[in-house]
């Protein structure tokens, strides 16, 4: 007496599992993929907002020179 029952086809199971099991691994990395990207621009927005921030400084300092620290640098060379 035999069951009723095909033989399995364990790679015809594999494949079956596979197809049903890719899209959503597709899915998951293409959500870790944007997750990875909106990561890396908040750490370039902070970055912009930092180096902004030192150009200021830089730019305020830079204006609070004399002008003719400018000048005494040229003729300093000229006498060498």
């Amino acid at each position: 007496m035999s069951i009723g029952h095909p033989p399995h086809n364990r790679q015809d199971q594999r494949d079956k599992f596979l197809a049903a099991l890719s899209p959503l691994l597709e899915e998951a990395g293409t959500f870790e993929s944007q997750q990875a990207e909106a990561n890396d621009l908040l750490q370039l927005l902070e970055e912009n907002a930092r180096l902004r921030k030192l150009a200021v400084k830089l730019s305020n300092l830079l204006g609070d020179l004399p002008e003719r620290a400018a000048g005494e640098t040229e003729s300093s060379r000229g006498s060498s």
